[in-house]
């Protein structure tokens, strides 16, 4: 699937998971509310990019939302956003210095209290929201990514640590959301370019300002 300045694939919507069909039924019969569900949604409101409003697509070329997702630290999200005319802008959402990760402060909530509410762990999230125009080695990220194609040969094996990317790129009439573990392909990630792409990306903003 290839991914273009103009994307053109009308109303497709693609989703790349890694998850195997017989460990999410297991878990679906296990705990009809599973954590990772309610993660997720805690996940969605802490890092909310967008109102879901038409209004929003006015003008706008492209949004591009990076989302990392590590077993071991702290979750980020990175948009790029290009209006018509306008400088690429970044917006950075990142957990403040001395909040733990969403990942720990749900499953912390849920022991405690199993009919938390994503509402009641967001009250324990701290997030900072930081926007800038994008420089030149940015804009070049953007301008990489549109070069790339995404494969759909995944690796059958189950990556039980690492970090996980979600993307998503979105025009007014279309979007592709896709989602990749550490070992989405193989062993070495490295080998595939949209791969080395979100580490590069991850590698551009790791650092605090």
């Amino acid at each position: 699937v290839a991914m273009k300045t103009t994307i053109g694939f009308l109303g497709m919507h693609i989703f790349i998971s890694l998850q195997l069909p017989s460990a999410a039924n297991h878990a679906q019969q296990e705990n009809p509310a599973p954590i990772q569900s309610e993660y997720s949604q805690v996940i969605d409101r802490a890092f909310q990019f967008s109102r879901k409003i038409p209004a929003e697509f006015n003008e706008m070329q492209y949004r591009i939302v990076v989302r990392f997702l590590p077993s071991w630290g702290p979750e980020s999200q990175i948009v790029f956003l290009k209006r018509e005319d306008r400088p690429v802008r970044i917006i950075q959402f990142r957990l403040r210095q001395g909040t733990q990760p969403i990942s720990k402060e749900t499953n912390e909530m849920l022991d405690k209290n199993p009919t938390a509410s994503v509402e009641d762990i967001l009250k324990r999230v701290s997030v900072e929201r930081i926007e800038e125009s994008a420089g030149e080695s940015k804009t070049r990220l953007v301008e990489d990514l549109f070069r790339l194609s995404i494969p759909t040969k995944l690796s059958p094996s189950a990556c039980m640590d690492g970090t996980t990317y979600q993307l998503r790129v979105q025009t007014m009439s279309n979007e592709i959301h896709a989602s990749f573990s550490e070992c989405a392909y193989d062993e070495d990630g490295r080998s595939i370019p949209i791969i080395r792409w979100l580490k590069a990306v991850q590698a551009e903003f790791h650092t605090r300002k």
